[in-house]
C-alpha cells in the first residue's frame, strides 16, 4: 500500500484536528475525528475488496519473437456475485498495459497489450500486478497475481538472404529473396521484404508499400542447415527464423538440418511452428 499525496494530507489533518479535540475537550471536534477515522477505515475496507476475487489470463495473438513487441490480449475476471471492481491499473512485468474503468460482477474486461521477452525459450512465469486507488484516492493498494502461463518465444529474426542454401536434391541453387523469374502479381508488403522488390510507383499511388512477387523458385524444396550459418549459435538461431519466415512468405517449401536433427521441407504451418519451436528450445531443453 502507497499513500497519495491526497491521503497525507487527510491523515495530517485527522491528527491536527485529533489533537485539539483532546486539548479543547470540545465535543464537536471529536465527532469530526470520529468521522474521520470512519472514513479511513472505509477506504482501507473498501479498496481492499475492490481488488479481491479478480483472475487473469494471458493470451498471445501471433508468433512471439525474442526482443519483438509482440501483441496479447489481457482478459480481467470479476468472480465476485455482487459488486463490481473499479479503477484498476494492469502491470504486467512492471510496464503499465492497461487502465480499467470498471469491471462488472461475474463479468470480464478485455484489453489488447505489447509485451517483448529478452531471450528465446520457453516463458512459464509472468508478474502481473493490479493497482487501485479506490475509492477516495487515499491510498494505492495493489495485489499480485501470477497466472497461468506459457509462450514459446522463438528467435529474433535476424535478416539474412536465401541466395545460397540447399535444395532437396543436394544441388545448391541461387533464391535471391525470392524471385528472379516471371513476375507473377503484387502483392501487401510485409516487413522483412527486400527493398528491391517493392513498387515504389504503385506504392506512391495507393499510399500503401506493395511488393513484387516472382515465380522462379515456388516449387524448390529447401533445406536449412543450421551449422552451415553464419555467426554465433544465438546468430545461426536468428538467421535460420529469418529464413523460415522469408520461404513462408515466398511459398517456398522449406526444411532445416542440425545434426542428427531434420524437418522435411514443407509449407504446412504446422511444420512452420515445429521448426520455429526447435530453434526456440535449442540448447535450453530436451526436445
Amino acid at each position: 500500500m502507497k499513500v497519495t499525496i491526497i491521503g497525507w494530507f487527510f491523515i495530517f489533518a485527522t491528527i491536527v484536528i485529533g489533537v485539539a479535540a483532546v486539548n479543547t475537550g470540545n465535543n464537536l471536534l471529536y465527532l469530526i475525528v470520529s468521522f474521520l477515522l470512519s472514513v479511513m477505515a472505509i477506504s482501507g475496507t473498501v479498496g481492499k475488496a475492490n481488488l479481491s476475487g479478480l483472475s487473469i489470463s494471458l493470451m498471445p495473438l501471433g508468433s512471439v519473437f525474442a526482443g519483438v513487441q509482440s501483441p496479447f490480449i489481457l482478459r480481467v475476471l470479476n468472480r465476485k456475485r455482487f459488486f463490481p471492481s473499479f479503477l484498476i491499473s494492469v502491470e504486467v512485468n512492471d510496464s503499465s498495459v492497461a487502465i480499467l474503468s470498471i469491471i462488472l460482477p461475474k463479468e470480464s474486461s478485455k484489453k489488447i497489450f505489447y509485451l517483448s521477452f529478452p531471450d528465446r525459450g520457453k516463458v512459464k512465469d509472468v508478474s502481473v500486478k493490479l493497482i487501485s486507488p479506490f475509492p477516495f484516492r487515499f491510498f494505492y493498494r495493489w495485489k499480485i497475481i501470477h497466472p497461468e502461463f506459457e509462450v514459446i518465444v522463438y528467435p529474433k529474426p535476424l535478416k539474412s538472404s536465401l541466395r545460397e542454401v540447399e535444395v532437396s536434391s543436394g544441388r545448391r541453387k541461387h533464391l535471391q529473396g525470392i524471385g528472379n523469374g516471371e513476375f507473377l502479381k503484387l502483392r501487401n508488403y510485409v516487413p522483412g521484404d527486400e527493398p528491391k522488390r517493392i513498387h515504389w510507383k504503385v506504392s506512391a499511388g495507393k499510399g500503401e508499400l506493395f511488393t513484387k512477387e516472382f515465380s522462379d523458385t515456388g516449387d524448390v524444396p529447401v533445406v536449412i542447415d543450421l551449422q552451415s550459418l553464419a555467426g554465433s549459435t544465438e546468430e545461426k538461431l536468428s538467421r535460420a527464423t529469418y529464413l523460415i519466415l522469408q520461404a513462408f512468405r515466398s511459398k517456398v517449401p522449406v526444411g532445416i538440418r542440425a545434426g542428427d536433427f531434420y524437418i522435411h521441407p514443407s509449407t504446412d504451418e504446422s511444420e512452420k511452428r515445429r521448426m520455429l519451436e526447435f530453434l526456440a528450445l535449442y540448447g535450453k531443453e530436451k526436445l
